[in-house]
């Protein structure tokens, strides 16, 4: 049985809501541990006591962040013993440390600007209680996804930005960015770290794990055993980005520069927004290179719908290694392939002043400032208040490079990423394997350097 069981036995046999429920077997939980913590002995007649004991000394954090091998012991009654599971499996009296024997996760809310996403949704929560996981989520005033879902799914809540205050024991999850503040981070991280590819700010980063003794397990290096990622937003960012790319094109037929963009509340509100930006123009033409990937099939399925002819190139168009020509002769060049060695380059330095067709890049890829990125034109990423940089003129060639664009739709894209994490997730009670594990062993690599 698990706590989500026995707040659903509570609540139908005291005739109480799930909510009121788990906020009595809360409180009763919480008054043992706090009596016992003082040095008492709960002792609850005909079912059994909870103590102060010992256990085994092991090497390594106590799961409650406990060092000194002390936990809260339950020693059943006889009663209890003699009617059924304790006696007939052998096992013995329990021993948990304080704030619970489970694993915790807690969902923090998200801190930088323009981020309302999430990587785990009421349904997802519900299937981690389900499992026997602890889940806290922070509430926020910008999550797409409202509270009372994960209240409803059997979460604990906790005030906005309480995360540097949760048990030591507790596994901090969050995407983006933490607040650059130089503190030490104490707790394991569940997060979009941007740590290990030699950025400075992700350098910091690591550094304040090794002050703090906490842990980074890295999104982006949650791979399955053939190296591929479990869970990525490429779809939703593939699909905004060339959304924001033809924004940027209409506004070029309009004799302007695209203006600010903001979130979405669905698919539908995007889809009609653009349709109505694209009203009476002659539709262009683009080229997606790395068409068979998730990014390039979120950006060639947006341009589909908006009645946009697309050209797909992936491996086998561009492995002859350039120059490609082709890419001028498209109104629109949308790169969907990640800066890494070896990389072509798509557009040069020269189209500035070449004889092109193209007008637009949207670089969905974002990776201006590396030594192989294929686009040549630009050095800088552009963002939500100017998604347009020009960097040539007659004609207009305009570049659009945001890195958070999946945040343009925040619901679908949380939704499709947190169904993908979920599976890793339910296996956070093994750390030391399988997604974990590698993605810690990526962790010791580089914390090693700092």
């Amino acid at each position: 049985m698990t706590k989500a069981d026995l707040v659903d036995v509570i609540a139908d046999g005291a005739d109480l809501s799930k909510i009121k429920a788990e906020e009595a077997l809360n409180l009763a939980l919480d008054a043992i541990k706090a009596s016992v913590a003082k040095g008492n002995t709960v002792q609850l007649i005909g079912f059994g006591s909870f103590s102060l004991g010992s256990r085994a000394a092991r090497m390594g954090r106590t799961r409650a962040g406990r060092a000194d091998g002390l936990g809260l012991v339950f020693q059943p009654a006889r009663s209890v013993q003699g009617s059924g599971t304790l006696a007939e499996t052998g096992a013995s009296p329990g021993i948990c440390g304080f704030g619970g024997s489970m694993t915790h996760l807690w969902v923090r809310a998200e801190q930088r600007p323009n981020e309302e996403r999430v990587g785990l949704t009421p349904e997802g929560a519900a299937a981690l209680v389900k499992a026997g996981l602890r889940v806290t989520v922070e509430e926020s005033s910008v999550r797409a996804i409202p509270i009372d879902g994960y209240r409803a799914a059997g979460c604990e809540i906790a005030a906005e930005n309480l995360w540097p205050q949760a048990p030591s024991d507790a596994i901090i999850f969050g995407l983006k960015e933490l607040p650059e503040d130089g503190t030490p981070l104490t707790h394991r991280h569940i997060m979009f770290g941007h740590a290990y590819k030699g950025q400075p700010a992700g350098r910091e980063l690591l550094k304040r794990f090794k002050a703090g003794g906490g842990t980074l397990y890295d999104l982006e290096y949650l791979v399955n055993e053939d190296g591929r990622r479990v869970a990525a937003f490429g779809y939703w960012a593939g699909f905004a980005g060339a959304a924001v790319s033809l924004k940027c094109w209409a506004a070029q037929q309009r004799g302007g520069i695209a203006g600010p963009v903001a979130k979405y509340p669905g698919k539908a509100a995007l889809i009609a927004d653009l349709t109505r930006e694209l009203d009476g123009l002659t539709r262009p033409r683009a080229i997606v290179i790395g068409a068979l990937g998730r990014v390039g099939t979120g950006a060639a399925d947006l341009c589909s719908q908006m009645g946009v002819a697309v050209t797909k190139w992936d491996m086998a168009e561009t492995a002859s290694g350039g120059p490609f020509p082709e890419v001028l002769e498209h109104e629109i060049f949308l790169n969907c392939i990640l800066a890494r060695p070896g990389c072509p380059v798509f557009v040069p330095a020269s189209a500035k002043t070449d004889p092109r067709k193209l007008t637009v890049i949207g670089d969905i890829a974002c990776d201006p400032t590396s030594d192989f990125s294929p686009i040549k034109v630009y050095d800088r990423a552009t963002d939500w208040a100017a998604p347009a940089l020009r960097v040539a003129e007659n004609p207009p060639l305009d570049v659009t490079a945001i890195d958070n664009l999946p945040s343009l739709l925040p619901v679908e894209s949380s939704e499709d990423y947190a169904a993908q994490l979920l599976p890793s997730l339910l296996t956070l009670t093994d750390l030391a394997s399988g997604v974990w594990g590698r993605a810690k062993a990526e962790y010791d690599r580089h914390i090693a350097t700092v």
